[in-house]
Parts: C-alpha cells; sequence; structure tokens
C-alpha cells in the first residue's frame, strides 16, 4: 500500500505545442513512495499560468517605467507607509537628501532634515502634520533641506495621502522641489529694488545735501585762511574739514548705488593714492599698513574719487577685523591676460593690488555673500562698504575677490586694466603747473543757491582772483556777453550742472560755446552719476568739480584749467 508522498518540486517553463504556440506553464510534480519508502510512481500537475506572467510582466514593465520616470524628474519624490517608513526614493531625493534607498528604509523625519531658515530650528512640526493630514498639503514658504553631507538647499515641499480600495491611508507620497536657485534671483531682484530705492533717494537729495556741505566746507575754509598759522582755532577747524571728508566720503559712497554712477575718469598713479588713502585711515590706530610696491608705472585710468572710496573701505574693513592691532599688507604687480607677456599684441596688461590683513576671517558660509549690499556681521556695519567697492571695481571694468578662513586673516584682489603710459607721460601735478596771473583771471560763477555763490566769491577773491555770479544760465550768458562788449571776457566759468526751474550748466554752456568757441568751462554738480560728468569733454567742459570740495581741490582744477589755457 502507498503511504505517503516526498517534498516535491516545482518548475516554471515555456511549453511549444505542436502547433508551435507556446504557453507559460507550472509543472508541480511529487513522488509517491509505499510504507518502506519505496518509489512507487510520480505525481505531476501541469498549470497554464500564462495570464499570471503576462500580467507579472506588465507590472514589472510598469515598475521600471515608473522607477525610470522618477528617477527622470527632478522632483524629489520619496513614498512611505503608514508608519511613515520610507519604501521608495526617486534618484532626485537620494542627490538631495544624500540617503541611499538602501540606507534611507527609516522614519521619513530623519531622512528630511528640515530647518526653518530664520530659527534655525528643525521642522518636524511641519512633516508630522504633513503626516496626519488627510488631504494634500503644500508647505507656505520655501524651507531649509540639509543633506546628510551639510549641504543646504531650499525646497518647497508638498504631500498626499496614499489610500488603498477600502479609502484607508497606507502611506504617503512627499515631493520637494528644489528652489536654491529661484530663491537667490529673488533675493538678488530684492537687492536691486533696494539699490534702485537707495539711487533714487541719492540722487534726490545729492543736489541738495552736497550744496550744504559746499557751504560748510567754504566758510571753514574762509575762516581759516583769514586766521595766522599759530592761531588756536585753525586746529579745530581742520579737524572739522576731516570730519567733512568722512561725511562726503559717506555721501559719495550712497552716490555710487544711484542710477548713471559711471566713473568720471582721469589717469591716477594708483599706488600713491592707495598710500594716501590707506595711510590716512588706519592713522590713530593700532593697524600698521606695509606697502610692498616695486618701483614702477602704476598708471590707471579711473575715478579718483570712486577708487578712495575702495581704498577707505578695505583699510576700514582691515581695521574693524583686527581689533587687537596687526598690519596690512598692500602689494601690486602686473598682471595680463589673453596672451603671453612680450609675444602676444592682443593680451591685456592689468594691475593687481592685495590687502592682506592678520585679523579674525570670514566663515567659509559668508564669504560668498560679503559683496551683498546690506549684509554685514558688524551691529554697527550698514552693509554698503564692500558693496561699494564691489560696484566700483565692476563699473572700472575690474575685479574684486576675497579669500578668506577664520583665524587666517582675508585677502582682498583688486584687478584693475593699466592705462598704457609710462611714468614720464603722466600730467604734472597742479603745484608743477604755473597758474595764469591770478590778478588778471576773471572767473564766472553760475549756481542757483546763494549760499554757494557766496562763499566761493569770498574765496577766490582771497587768493586775488576777480569774480562775477550768476544765479542760471540766462544771467550768465548775459554777463558773458557782457564782458565780450566791454573787451573784459571771462578767462573761465565754474557753473553748477543742475538749476532747478532754470538753465542748467548743460544747456548754458552749448550757447556760450556758440557765442565763443574758446571759452573755458568747469562743470560742477554734486551728483557725479550724471552723464555730463562722466564725459565733460564730450559737452564742451575743461574739467569737472564734483561737490562737496575743499577750495585748494578748486584751486588745483583751476590752476589746471588754466595753464591748458595759456599753453
Amino acid at each position: 500500500m502507498v503511504s505517503g508522498k516526498t517534498p516535491g518540486y516545482q518548475i516554471e517553463k515555456k511549453y511549444i505545442r505542436k502547433d508551435g504556440t507556446s504557453l507559460d506553464v507550472a509543472v508541480h510534480a511529487t513522488m509517491a513512495r509505499d510504507a518502506y519508502g519505496r518509489s512507487r510512481f510520480a505525481l505531476a500537475l501541469v498549470e497554464d499560468i500564462t495570464e499570471r506572467k503576462r500580467a507579472e510582466n506588465i507590472l514589472r514593465e510598469n515598475e521600471a517605467n515608473l522607477r525610470i520616470t522618477l528617477d527622470s524628474i527632478g522632483e524629489g519624490v520619496i513614498r512611505t507607509d503608514a508608519d511613515g517608513i520610507i519604501t521608495r526614493m526617486n534618484r532626485a531625493a537620494e542627490l538631495f537628501t544624500g540617503w541611499s534607498l538602501h540606507a534611507a528604509k527609516v522614519h521619513f523625519t530623519r531622512v528630511l532634515n528640515l530647518q526653518n531658515e530664520e530659527e534655525e530650528t528643525d521642522a518636524h512640526n511641519l512633516l508630522q502634520e504633513i503626516h496626519r493630514h488627510d488631504d494634500i498639503i503644500e508647505s507656505a514658504r520655501p524651507v531649509t533641506l540639509v543633506s546628510k553631507k551639510g549641504i543646504r538647499y531650499q525646497i518647497t515641499l508638498s504631500a498626499a495621502p496614499i489610500r488603498n480600495a477600502a479609502g484607508e491611508t497606507e502611506g504617503m507620497v512627499l515631493v520637494f522641489r528644489d528652489v536654491t536657485e529661484k530663491s537667490r534671483i529673488e533675493e538678488d531682484l530684492q537687492k536691486m529694488q533696494k539699490l534702485e530705492s537707495i539711487g533714487t533717494l541719492a540722487g534726490g537729495i545729492a543736489h541738495d545735501f552736497n550744496n550744504i556741505l559746499m557751504g560748510i566746507y567754504g566758510n571753514i575754509s574762509i575762516a581759516r585762511e583769514k586766521l595766522t598759522a599759530d592761531h588756536p582755532a585753525r586746529q579745530p577747524l581742520e579737524q572739522a574739514e576731516r570730519s567733512m571728508n568722512r561725511a562726503t566720503r559717506l555721501s559719495t559712497q550712497l552716490l555710487t548705488f544711484a542710477k548713471g554712477g559711471e566713473p568720471v575718469k582721469t589717469i591716477v598713479e594708483i599706488d600713491k593714492l592707495a598710500k594716501e588713502i590707506i595711510r590716512f585711515d588706519l592713522s590713530g590706530s593700532n593697524v600698521r599698513p606695509i606697502f610692498q610696491i616695486p618701483p614702477g608705472s602704476w598708471a590707471v585710468e579711473v575715478d579718483k574719487g570712486q577708487m578712495q572710496q575702495v581704498f577707505s573701505n578695505l583699510a576700514i574693513n582691515a581695521r574693524e577685523a583686527m581689533p587687537e592691532g596687526g598690519h596690512l599688507y598692500i602689494t601690486m604687480e602686473e598682471a595680463f591676460s589673453g596672451g603671453e607677456k612680450g609675444k602676444d599684441d592682443t593680451m591685456s596688461r592689468y594691475i593687481k593690488i592685495t590687502l592682506r590683513d592678520e585679523g579674525i576671517g570670514i566663515p567659509q558660509n559668508y564669504l560668498s555673500r560679503i559683496f551683498d549690499p546690506y549684509f554685514s556681521t558688524k551691529q554697527t556695519g550698514s552693509g554698503l562698504g564692500l558693496a561699494t567697492a564691489y560696484s566700483i571695481i565692476t563699473k572700472h571694468n575690474g575685479q574684486l575677490d576675497a579669500q578668506s578662513a577664520p583665524g587666517q586673516g582675508t585677502t582682498f584682489t583688486i584687478l584693475l586694466p593699466a592705462s598704457g603710459i609710462g611714468q614720464s607721460d603722466l600730467p604734472p601735478s597742479p603745484s608743477q603747473i604755473p597758474p595764469k596771473e591770478v590778478a588778471q583771471t576773471k572767473i564766472l560763477i553760475m549756481d542757483d543757491e546763494e549760499m554757494i555763490r557766496d562763499v566761493m566769491v569770498e574765496n577766490l577773491e582771497l587768493l586775488g582772483f576777480d569774480v562775477e555770479t550768476a544765479c542760471d544760465g540766462i544771467e550768465a550768458i548775459a554777463k558773458y556777453e557782457q564782458g565780450q562788449r566791454e573787451n573784459s571776457p571771462f578767462d573761465l566759468l565754474i557753473m553748477d550742472l543742475t538749476i532747478p526751474g532754470g538753465m542748467g550748466g548743460k544747456e548754458t554752456i552749448e550757447k556760450i560755446l556758440a557765442l565763443d568757441p574758446d571759452a573755458k568751462a568747469i562743470v560742477s554738480s554734486g551728483y557725479a552719476g550724471d552723464p555730463v560728468m562722466a564725459n565733460h569733454a564730450e559737452y564742451g567742459f575743461k574739467a569737472i568739480a564734483v561737490k562737496p570740495y575743499p577750495m585748494t581741490k578748486l584751486l588745483e582744477t583751476i590752476r589746471k584749467v588754466l595753464a591748458d589755457t595759456t599753453d
């Protein structure tokens, strides 16, 4: 008798019929044995599994297509079960989180390390709310995702429940999108809008504010000139003038962001300018400048006032980075691009200026933001100093870069196009230019501010000039014509560019040059960003005077124009 069966086996294979068609079958086989364990006969069951295999193939193809689709999209996708354990991640999710699917079969809050950007705290509460919610949820604003490697991304997050046929929630799907670049662009746009607001404000206040400073400058100069060299009041007046210089630099720093803002370029020996400004700004501090500049031609074509801002801002930055004192090393060297020196005429020559301090350094997460307007790590900082320097160097077709690390100091590198002239080609300083006989020089000043006219007249008359004034272009033209008729012409005009409600310098010089093509004029304005100031020669002016300026600076300009006149 047959007492039992031994365990069988099962195989799946394709079966070919006589007609050549095929089907998938599963063969289940076992051996029947008697009471003594001897084989008696075999049992085999053949099952047609063609439909099952077709369904499995379709499911496998769908799974592969789903995987390819999910891996092809840029959004991160995570699927969890009802307990929040991750069961699927696409390639983007692995990239952003730094977790692989094999390692990430844990609760999703471990993988999605979200932080609140403002409070720098974890945002698991948001995720738990999404997990408990029955509907689709989207984050109201971008949040910060910190990857396993510490990389920070700005993401938007949405979640939806996964329900079975009975309507029961058996998991959820989380989708997040990297909006880091979009957030950066939006931040840059906001910065640009802020800068535009500053420009509008600066342009609006420039004329009035700088006229006020001009009046103070002029009166200080008058008072100082009327005192003897040993008078006790001279020192306070000189200190007041130095304070005026700082106020002027602050005003000019704001004006750098104003619309226009093109540099008013002249040939400048950049090494001398750097030494003058840096020494001045570090005077009285415990930071010592060390200049390592070899002899040579360091001539560049720049806006002298704007470059003064650059060196001043970098010197002040170094001073504040070394509260216990230290050294600021300043070097200059030639740099070339576009070819090999001596072999390629297409190469460009630059002046490379480095300023290296021994300060506290800048953390890497701040280094990329130090040139952003309003960004400052100092409680008293405005966030405009380095942003101003960067803006100025960029407008000069140069580059400004920074390298730093905590405890290792900071190095700023400036690249400026060299002027291409030699030392002997530099124009002589104003003190070397012989002025025309002052007593024979007749000057016409056009300005709408009575205070400005008064202080300029008194200052220039103290120096021996013959001075007359006009409040606008119409009066200036009338006086110029009168001087010509009476054979007592004006040798020089100093004209305000902007006359509210009247004819300004631009229109006036056109009419005066029509009367006298040899007329000599200096254009004056408190807003250096005007195209006339940036390209004064194209409009018929011989020089510019950017308000506010001390009388010594104006005298230098007058002497140069008069010297050119007498050549």
